[in-house]
This record gives C-alpha cells, sequence and structure tokens, in this order.
C-alpha cells in the first residue's frame, strides 16, 4: 500500500488499537460546576481561560499607550507586513525511523553538540526542535538571530515509526523546492545528526548563493546609511572610549533565554493546570455506570474542527491546529500583546516561546523575539535591544548607564549613537546634529580642505541629486553607485545597480554610455555655510582627529615615554576626547545659541591651544610636561560636567 502526503497527519498517539489516548479527559463532569456558593466544603475547580482566550485580537486585547491621545489615530497596532513578506522557507516532509535508534537516545547525542540548541516542545515528548544557526553560519560566537530551526514530530504509518521534519528559516530556497525534494534529500539519512548536517549545509548554501544589492538602492530609501558612507567616522581608533558605554551582543540564545524566564515567571503557581482524579473516596458519583466501556472523544481543533492529530496542539481546555494558533499568534503580535497569551500545555522547564518555532515562520518568530526582549529590559532596566551598524549584531543599549548618547559594539568595536545610528555626537541632540552635519560638511570639504568657489549640482539618470566639486576628480552617485569625474562626468567604473521594473529585484548593469548619463547639470556658487571663528577651530580639529599620519606619530611618541612618564599612555584616548569634545561642542555652541551653551565657547577654545601645546612638543617634551597634561584632564572633565548639566 503506497503512503500518501495526508498519511504525514496521522495519530502521533497510537496504542495497539490505533486509538489516540490524550493527556487529559474531557468528558463532562459535574465537578466543573462546583463553586465556593454551592458547596464550602467540597473541592473547588478553577478553570483558566477557554479557547475564546486566544480567538483573533478584537479592540480589547489591543494594548495602547495610556498617554497616547487616541483622536489623534489608530490605536498602537504593529505594522508587520514587510515580515510576513520577509524570504523564508517552511516545508515540511516525512522520514522513516524505523532503523534508527530511540528517538532519545539521537537526541541526547545531539545535545553533546554545543553548536546546537536542542528543546522538547511538550509533555509526552512528541515534539522537538532544535536551532541550528551556528552550524549555517560556520561560526562558535553567538549569533544574532536565529536564520534555521529544525523540529521534528513523532509519527506513525503503516505501523513504523515516522518522524515529521520542518525546515523552517529565514533563508529563501535559491533554486526550485518542495516537500519531495526535501525528502529526497534526507531520506538516506541515518539518524538526527545527519539530518541537521544536511539541512544546515542546504541552508548555508542557498545564504551563500544569493548576491545581495547594496543598501544604496533599496527600495524603502534613497541613499546609502551613514555607516556607509562615513565609515571611518565609526572606527574606534578615532573615537573616544571614555564616551562610549560598550554594548553586549544580544545572541538568539540570551534573548530567548530572557523570553523563557520570563513566561516561566509570570505563570503563577495556583495558574497551572491542575489533573483531577475523580477516582477518589472524595467522590462519590452513584450514577455512574461502571460497566460500560469509556466513549473515546475525537479530537478536533476549538476553531476549524480540524481533526488531524498530528497537527493539533494542547491548550489548557481545548485543542487548537497549526493554522488557527498561527492566526492567533499573527493577531497577538499584531496587537503587539507581549508575552503571547495562549496557554500551551508544557512539561517542566518548557515554555509557550519554544513552541512557536513549530508554528510561525522565522523572520517573524525573530520578529517578535526582539520586541518582546526589548519590551523585557525595558521592564528591568529601562534598556533597549540595537543594532550594530557594522556587524549587523543585535546588542544590548543601556539607556542607564549611557550618559554620552555613544555606544560601542563588543564584537566590532565601532562607536555609534544608537537613536539615530550616526556617528557619536554628544553634546548635540540627534536632530541638532541632522542640522549641523548637512551644514558641516560642505563648509568642511568646500573651505577647509580646499578652498573652493563653484560647485556642480548633477541629477543622475538614477534620479538622485548630488553636489560636489566642479574640480573634483572622483565622485559616486549615492542612489546607483555609479563612479564618474565631476570635471568632464567621465564614466570611472562601468558597473552600477538598478531595479527590475517588473520584478523589483535588484540587478547589476553595465553602463555603455562613455560619459555619466545625467538628467541635469548646472553650476552653483559655492557660499559659506558656518561662521570662521566656527569653521577654522572645529576644521582643526577633525583634521587632526582623522589624519593616520599625525594620530600614528603621536602614538610611536607616547610609547616610547612610558618609561619616563607614568600614566602617559592615557593620552591617546585623551587625545581623541579632546579633538572630538572640541569639535562637537563648538557645533553644539553654534546649532543651539543658548545663553549657558555660549559660556563654553571660550573654554572648549582654551582646550584646543592646550592640546595643540602638547602634541607640538610631544616628540621632545619639556620638564612641566606632566604637570600640563594634567591640567589639560582636568579642564576637560571640567567642561564633559558643564555639557552634561546643560543637556540634562
Amino acid at each position: 500500500m503506497s503512503t500518501s502526503i495526508d498519511d504525514m497527519h496521522q495519530s502521533v498517539h497510537i496504542d495497539d488499537a490505533y486509538i489516540y489516548k490524550p493527556s487529559r479527559d474531557f468528558r463532562f463532569c459535574l465537578g466543573d460546576y462546583i463553586t465556593p456558593e454551592s458547596c464550602t466544603i467540597k473541592p473547588v475547580f478553577v478553570r483558566r481561560s477557554s479557547i475564546e482566550s486566544v480567538q483573533p485580537s478584537e479592540a480589547g486585547v489591543i494594548t495602547s499607550d495610556e498617554t497616547e491621545d487616541e483622536s489623534s489615530g489608530p490605536l498602537n497596532v504593529v505594522d508587520i507586513s514587510q515580515v510576513l513578506r520577509a524570504p523564508h522557507t517552511f516545508e515540511w516532509t516525512l522520514l522513516d525511523i524505523s532503523t534508527w535508534d530511540t528517538l532519545e537516545d539521537e537526541v541526547d547525542e545531539l545535545k553533546a553538540d554545543n553548536k546546537v540548541y536542542v528543546q522538547w516542545l511538550d509533555a509526552e515528548r512528541t515534539r522537538l526542535s532544535i536551532d541550528a544557526s551556528r552550524l549555517v553560519l560556520g561560526e562558535k560566537q553567538p549569533h544574532g538571530a536565529s536564520i534555521l530551526m529544525i523540529v521534528v514530530e513523532r509519527a506513525i504509518l503503516s505501523k513504523k515509526e515516522h518522524l515529521k521534519v520542518l525546515l523552517n528559516s529565514d533563508i529563501a530556497p535559491s533554486g526550485p523546492f518542495s516537500y519531495q525534494i526535501l525528502r529526497g534529500l534526507l531520506k538516506h539519512a541515518a539518524n538526527l545528526q545527519e539530518v541537521v548536517a544536511i539541512l544546515s549545509k542546504l541552508v548555508a548554501e542557498w545564504k551563500e548563493g544569493g548576491v545581495a544589492a547594496p543598501e544604496c538602492i533599496d527600495v524603502h530609501r534613497s541613499q546609502k546609511s551613514r555607516f556607509e558612507l562615513k565609515r571611518d567616522f565609526f572606527q574606534p581608533a578615532f573615537n573616544s572610549s571614555m564616551l562610549a558605554t560598550s554594548a553586549p551582543v544580544m545572541s538568539a540564545e540570551k534573548m530567548a533565554s530572557i523570553l523563557r524566564d520570563e513566561a516561566m515567571s509570570n505563570e503563577e503557581p495556583e495558574e497551572r493546570f491542575e489533573r483531577i482524579d475523580f477516582e477518589t473516596d472524595d467522590f462519590d458519583f452513584e450514577d455512574a455506570d461502571d460497566e460500560k466501556d469509556p466513549v473515546i472523544e475525537k479530537l478536533k481543533c476549538a476553531t476549524c474542527d480540524c481533526t488531524k492529530n498530528s497537527e493539533l496542539f494542547e491548550l489548557d481546555d481545548s485543542w487548537q491546529c497549526r493554522d488557527c494558533l498561527c492566526k492567533h499568534i499573527v493577531d497577538q503580535i499584531r496587537a503587539k500583546c507581549i508575552p503571547l497569551e495562549i496557554p500551551f500545555v508544557l512539561g517542566d522547564g518548557q515554555s509557550a516561546y519554544d513552541i512557536l518555532p513549530a508554528i510561525i515562520p522565522l523572520p517573524l518568530l525573530n520578529f517578535y523575539t526582539k520586541i518582546a526582549a526589548t519590551e523585557s529590559l525595558a521592564n528591568v532596566d529601562g534598556g533597549d535591544i540595537g543594532e550594530c551598524p557594522s556587524c549587523k549584531q543585535l546588542v544590548h543599549i543601556d539607556h542607564n548607564t549611557n550618559e554620552f548618547n555613544t555606544s560601542s559594539c563588543y564584537s566590532c568595536g565601532i562607536h555609534w549613537c544608537p537613536k539615530c545610528e550616526r556617528e557619536p555626537h554628544f553634546p548635540m541632540t540627534c536632530s541638532a546634529f541632522a542640522t549641523w552635519i548637512g551644514k558641516w560638511e560642505k563648509e568642511y570639504e568646500l573651505h577647509v580642505l580646499e578652498k573652493t568657489e563653484y560647485l556642480k549640482r548633477i541629477q543622475c539618470a538614477c534620479g538622485y541629486t548630488m553636489e560636489v566639486r566642479d574640480q573634483a576628480s572622483r565622485a559616486e552617485c549615492g542612489g546607483c553607485g555609479r563612479v564618474f569625474c565631476p570635471q568632464n562626468l567621465a564614466m570611472l567604473e562601468v558597473a552600477y545597480w538598478s531595479r527590475d521594473e517588473m520584478t523589483g529585484a535588484a540587478v547589476r548593469k553595465l553602463e555603455t554610455s562613455a560619459v555619466l548619463p545625467a538628467r541635469c547639470v548646472e553650476s552653483i556658487v559655492a557660499s559659506k555655510q558656518i561662521k570662521k571663528e566656527f569653521s577654522d577651530v572645529c576644521g582643526e580639529a577633525r583634521q587632526l582627529r582623522f589624519s593616520t599620519s599625525k594620530k600614528t606619530e603621536f602614538e610611536k611618541a607616547v610609547r616610547k615615554l612610558k618609561s619616563t612618564y607614568a600614566g602617559v599612555e592615557k593620552l591617546r584616548d585623551i587625545r581623541k576626547t579632546v579633538l572630538t569634545i572640541v569639535e562637537n561642542g563648538l557645533a553644539y555652541v553654534y546649532i543651539e545659541k543658548k545663553q549657558e551653551a555660549l559660556a563654553l565657547k571660550p573654554q572648549l577654545s582654551k582646550l584646543m591651544k592646550q592640546w595643540l601645546a602638547i602634541e607640538a612638543e610631544i616628540q621632545h617634551p619639556r620638564c612641566d610636561f606632566p604637570t600640563r597634561y594634567e591640567a589639560i584632564e582636568k579642564n576637560l572633565s571640567k567642561v564633559l560636567e558643564q555639557l552634561k548639566q546643560i543637556n540634562a
């Protein structure tokens, strides 16, 4: 007899008569109606919320900020449309394991591998999840979000034990893929470890096979991110460790652990389901007919009446199928119901969070993990979860200790503002920095680095408009990546990125024209943006800070002085701190124009002069050198305190 695909939905609990045995008896019982009012000396039955509690969200389920003015817009609903449309793989197949060792032994062997995380999903040990993301990445360090989850479920087909295997990944197949292809890949697997190895290798090949387009042509933004454009401004070599707070990596395992612990702590002891044994002396059912055989109730989904046992999940007082649970979970995530309110029946050490990979696609699971862990951290220490602009690791941002609004990634070391994802800009706010940097970068390029009288305003064929020096030798379009010479518009590189009109996918193209296909080119006057008294000092601080030769020369001189002056090595970080604070501090004074801020201008100018004197004599310091760099350190601390008080 051939096995059809519907055989995958057979019951996973089979006895000699092939009848499903539920873990609890749901037959009608008068004990359900005993209440404290009707009898104070008999047992009291307290039930948890019925299945109606997990029906699709209503207005009362949606949580909204009490301080939000509801008349100004809709309730606080999370937009997850992009997450639901994200590329992913969610495919099942069936695997004959009648020749394997017992599944428990296979799981114990797999748990010995510290590159995978293995978790049973139910009390009967019929479902199991395996996080194999590290095997795909080929790394030992924690990963910021899971990219491969494997779920296996026991099943009985033709009196043989089978495994129903789910491949759940946030990476889409690089070619045709179906449950038949998946079954063909796994049919020769001799144990669970081989299944995991095959699937992790497959997803790794998918990951390597795709060529990612640069973010500059993303359909949702018109230009590259600040980090892509100005990488040097984020590097630890040019940023002060005194002004940054380390941001530890938030791995997928750590976020999941936070959610598991929270789920278990939220489960009150009196809310746990208690199995009631009616065959005790406390209950005397005179009308019970002991000679009758028990009637076995056919289980079904409480929402859609689905009777496929392998698709059903046990809740506290009913059963729900996989599809209906997926809809409930999507509704609750959209309503930002955190944690999810679905009363799964769990075993010791298990949490509802662990069951989610068997129900929802991985992009949605990773999205929920991030927002739920963020909410949990905010309740604990006011922290947040951000993303490093460089290595893309998820990191923990502790706002309570981050007094300079600057984070440094524990993994790659770069510095950035976690609020706006630009380079560090204390003491300016993010909005003030955006105003300043738009003017300052033009001023720095046109009037500090070189004296420029005229600019060329060019609108590229892709629609992106840029302003470049007319005498510059190289420029790059921020929209499509075309590289050209502004003097004569000659193309310097032929490759660029575009969008396919039919599919919207990123496409690498070759420019056939010898000159930039510009829609419009005009010459404009390069006007000054910032007053000279500010631009001169800020420009000198920036040039000194980002000069690799000056930095190397200074650090070599400091190493030579280590044996002569105690503590002189801290001058390397003081140098970065002074030059950063002088530039950003004067920018703050220029933008804010507050009375208390204007009083800082002379102190910042004095600090810069003191530092230039130290820099000039670092190769041959005078006898009072220690006294003067200690004076700079005191002056720097004083300025920092004043800036913090103004911003408080």
